[in-house]
């Protein structure tokens, strides 16, 4: 019954005090399989700036509600081969609280400016955002190992790539690799 009070959709401007971000080409990048995309990512590559969207379950999941209750309870999703038990009602899992594409969606975001291949400065604040993209992840491997072009609006995928092996390069001298290919 709380679920079904909730707005179905959401429009910036009911939401004064976030940032819209709606004009930024995010993106999506999860299993086929997914049902529900939980983050979602932007490079602004001329500006070197990367934005990481995580869905907002906070503006939806109060404190002491029977949702929070219920959800605590739970403790997690359950996946199973075929079925999956959901710690949140799907009305909230699988849309409100999903960063499906070309839906407004809450999110919390981490803005990171970049120099040098180094993050110089982040900020985190609430935003709505406007996915414009649902990649999966056989789909990027595609465009990464250039079999296929990477869609216009999304060019900035592969820098953002070269970049991350550099960041991942730098991690693993301090850390460990669990990784056994």
């Amino acid at each position: 019954k709380e679920v079904d009070l909730f707005s179905k959709n959401i429009e910036v401007d009911q939401y004064p005090s976030r940032k819209d971000l709606t004009n930024l080409n995010f993106c999506t990048i999860d299993p086929m399989s997914a049902k529900d995309y939980d983050d979602a990512i932007y490079f602004d590559e001329k500006n070197q700036i990367l934005y990481v969207a995580i869905a907002d379950v906070s503006h939806y999941v109060k404190p002491n509600t029977k949702l929070d209750k219920e959800a605590l309870n739970r403790g997690f999703t359950i996946y199973f081969p075929h079925k999956s038990i959901p710690m949140l009602p799907r009305t909230l899992s699988e849309n409100l609280c999903s960063l499906a594409p070309h839906l407004n969606r809450l999110a919390y975001v981490c803005e990171m400016k970049i120099e040098n291949n180094c993050i110089i400065d982040s900020s985190f604040y609430e935003a709505v955002i406007h996915s414009k993209q649902r990649f999966n992840y056989d789909e990027v491997d595609k465009f990464l190992d250039k079999k296929e072009p990477f869609p216009v609006d999304f060019l900035s995928l592969e820098p953002l790539f070269e970049l991350s092996k550099i960041w991942r390069k730098e991690r693993l001298k301090n850390g460990f690799n669990f990784n056994h290919k």
